[in-house]
């Protein structure tokens, strides 16, 4: 960071100041963002309270006044951009582009382009690069103006969708590792409405990816709702194998650390999987998993009872399958009895005020 900024006009920052701004920004301490955060200082800005999405968007927006104003860039180069970004790029010799894409093509300018990607846009449109500042861009641009207007952002996945399939589906999953709390990125998460089976099918690959990432960084509202779009999907072709173990995988993901009103869905969801593949084992190592993860979320939430009577359910299937789900039931048995003796300590802590007033009671004497 001192090499970027040994150039810079201006005086320098304080070095442990700097240095504690940058890691409130990025604590992991990834090259990329000292480069950009070196980048921002150097050009007059005050980075104190960013963080990751105000680093990027001042990026862009220097960019934008520095380069592509001045370049008369159009939103056509713009939406370009972002289309070749969440496909990987776009081959311009490619005999079947979508119709929309080639209107936009007839009406771009190669040498804009080239100021906004960085690269020669004669045979091909390069993605936006660092791969995290390109999603961020994309993000931004196809930002929906509300949550129930996102046509344009759908329409737009859509289309990337036609240019390559595999590409678009995996790009919400690299955009929700740095960004998941972004407007865009559900709306650009979602299953096209006309989409057919076999698109259905190739979203739903991809689709636990995101349950888990969201539940993982706690982002349950999000991870619920996404959970239920991905549920009104799956659910009626539970009879593909496939497409059953996708919906066991997001279960599994969203029952960890789940909280008591989700019990319900989740366990009615991991019996119908089941249900329908009775004879899979693996589908029942994850009916194990999920039920393990709502037993401890009944435990957290008081229900001793209901949970006990899970864990019975997991001990079952443990000696029902000892190979696959024996480790499975040690691994929650202990997180079980380690709840249920947290949940003790509680009560009797709250039990000694009421015993000792009864003491206290029973030896005042009367008058």
């Amino acid at each position: 960071m001192e090499f970027l900024l040994r150039d810079s006009e201006g005086p320098r920052p304080e070095r442990e100041e700097t240095l504690a701004q940058y890691r409130a920004i990025d604590p992991s301490g990834r090259p990329l963002f000292a480069s950009l955060f070196a980048d921002a200082l150097a050009a007059g800005r005050d980075p104190r309270r960013w963080d990751q999405r105000a680093l990027l968007k001042d990026v862009l927006s220097r960019e934008d006044a520095n380069y592509w104003k001045s370049a008369q860039v159009t939103e056509i180069e713009k939406d370009l951009l972002s289309l070749a970004t969440m496909s990987g790029g776009i081959d311009l010799r490619a005999d079947c582009l979508p119709g929309t894409v080639e209107e936009k093509l007839r009406l771009f300018s190669p040498e804009k382009y080239r100021v906004i990607s960085g690269k020669s846009a004669r045979e091909r449109l390069a993605p936006l690069e660092p791969d995290v500042l390109g999603e961020f861009f994309v993000l931004e641009h196809l930002a929906p103006p509300h949550v129930r207007n996102i046509e344009r952002t759908a329409s737009v996945r859509d289309l990337a969708l036609q240019i390559d399939d595999l590409r678009i589906f995996y790009f919400p999953g690299r955009c929700a590792q740095d960004f998941p709390d972004h407007n865009t990125l559900t709306a650009l998460a979602g299953c096209p409405k006309t989409a057919s089976p076999a698109i259905q099918r190739l979203w739903a690959t991809c689709a636990p990816n995101l349950v888990a990432i969201w539940a993982r960084l706690g982002r349950r509202e999000i991870a619920q709702e996404f959970y239920r779009s991905f549920s009104n999907v799956v659910l009626p072709q539970l009879n593909n194998l496939d497409l059953a173990f996708l919906m066991a995988a997001a279960t599994y993901h969203l029952s960890i650390e789940s909280t008591f009103t989700e019990v319900p869905t989740l366990q009615t969801n991991i019996r119908a999987i089941t249900e329908a593949h009775p004879n899979e084992i693996g589908l029942r190592v994850y009916q194990a998993g999920v039920t393990g993860g709502l037993a401890v979320a009944h435990l957290r939430a008081g229900n001793a009872v209901e949970a006990w009577a899970m864990l019975d359910e997991v001990a079952e299937l443990a000696r029902e399958y000892p190979d696959q789900i024996r480790a499975v039931h040690a691994r929650i048995s202990s997180v079980f009895v380690k709840g249920l003796t947290f949940l003790l300590k509680i009560l009797i802590s709250l039990s000694w005020p009421m015993i000792d007033a009864a003491r206290s009671a029973m030896i005042t004497p009367t008058t």
